[in-house]
């Protein structure tokens, strides 16, 4: 019970995951912040920061993934390294550098150019939320012309909803509750249909929110120029109810409306290769949120949220993560064979298994508690052999 009143838990599923997965990775996966445009990061030097606190709990669910936290800055490397399974641009507040002097030379790449290449080449996966208010930030025209290739048209409205909302304390109420996706042939209730699925599901809560609309001209999937074995589909994560709208207002303080209904505030473009050889799909990610606070602590760190079991389910679908340990846990992976989600400890230990929170069945989480048992018992005993034999002999 934590000092609000709230039920506070451990998570000792997902720390105990994280020792394994590090100890038996060939190379243990990096998540890394980029922190060269006035991005919100976690600053590992600094935890104590205001900007750290911010985001130590997206730091922490990380870290339980077993992956190491970094910070990255484009301009000073040629590519984004080859051990990013998942990259961060959280907020920026400054567009992407671009020297257009430079564009006809061979060896000059932009910023998202290196995206873009990251992307394709690496099969990556990158988070990004940005902020629709531009007051708060520089115009970002070179980030933004990168996003629209790839299916994200911000809009520069504050989207607010009269009807379904949580009241902050200081009386505001721009923190705008989704409606969640019970479609299952949506990819939303792909990733987190379990939680959409229960009626008396805690709320998903998108602070201070713009909205998004899919730049592609007439469909939500579109073929790479040049391929005919490439798409890029979009697909929206979390919508606005229909009593949504959205406002802006003019430097003379006069509020307009231009927009009213369900808005799409976080959304998913999949990028699907079909490799010749193998003739199997392959998959990379570019995840945007139009809420700048939607990483934050403030959203994943309320239990009284669904948000972190949401975000959670996102990362377990983005990150590859399969090649580097040996150990997988639940949730939704396109990157998994059965396209559809990790495969699970195989165990029949109970003949009708239910599923905990993090994804284990449990018998599952009976199998995996005997295994770890099992390794201080057999410490145990080789001592005793030990210990014997140095007696009498």
């Amino acid at each position: 019970m934590t000092s609000n009143g709230q039920i506070a838990s451990y998570n000792g599923e997902y720390r105990m995951a994280t020792i394994l997965k590090s100890v038996t990775a060939v190379n243990r996966p990096v998540a890394y912040y980029v922190i060269d445009h006035g991005e919100s990061y976690y600053d590992a030097s600094n935890p104590e920061s205001e900007m750290s606190l911010a985001n130590a709990a997206f730091y922490d669910l990380l870290g339980e993934r077993g992956m190491q936290v970094k910070t990255l800055d484009l301009s000073s490397v040629d590519r984004v390294p080859d051990d990013c399974v998942l990259l961060i641009i959280n907020n920026p507040k400054t567009d992407f550098d671009v020297d257009e002097t430079a564009l006809d030379r061979f060896d000059y790449v932009s910023d998202t150019e290196k995206l873009d290449r990251y992307l394709v080449s690496n099969k990556g996966s990158i988070m990004i939320t940005r902020d629709y208010d531009a007051t708060r930030r520089d115009p970002l025209p070179v980030f933004d012309a990168f996003l629209r290739e790839w299916g994200f048209k911000f809009g520069d409205a504050s989207v607010l909803d009269d009807e379904n909302f949580i009241q902050r304390i200081d009386g505001a109420y721009s923190d705008v509750v989704a409606e969640l996706e019970t479609d299952e042939e949506t990819y939303a209730h792909v990733i987190y249909g379990d939680i959409s699925d229960v009626g008396t599901a805690p709320p998903c809560v998108i602070m201070d929110t713009g909205y998004i609309e899919c730049s592609y001209p007439s469909t939500v999937s579109v073929p790479e120029d040049g391929t005919l074995s490439v798409n890029r589909d979009f697909a929206s994560l979390l919508d606005t109810y229909s009593t949504a709208y959205a406002t802006i207002t003019d430097s003379d303080g006069l509020t307009g409306l231009v927009n009213r209904g369900k808005m799409t505030v976080a959304a998913t473009t999949t990028r699907t290769y079909l490799d010749p050889v193998s003739a199997e799909d392959e998959y990379s990610f570019i995840f945007c949120a139009a809420s700048p606070n939607f990483l934050s602590t403030d959203a994943l760190g309320n239990l009284s949220y669904s948000n972190y079991d949401i975000v959670s389910a996102l990362v377990e679908d983005m990150v590859i993560v399969d090649s580097y340990a040996s150990i997988e846990l639940g949730g939704g992976s396109y990157n998994s064979p059965n396209r559809g989600g990790k495969l699970l400890l195989n165990t029949t230990i109970s003949s009708t298994p239910t599923t905990t929170k993090a994804g284990l069945t449990n018998g599952s989480v009976i199998a995996f508690t005997v295994v770890i048992m099992l390794i201080p018992v057999a410490v145990a005993i080789c001592g005793i052999v030990v210990s014997v034999r140095r007696k009498f002999l």
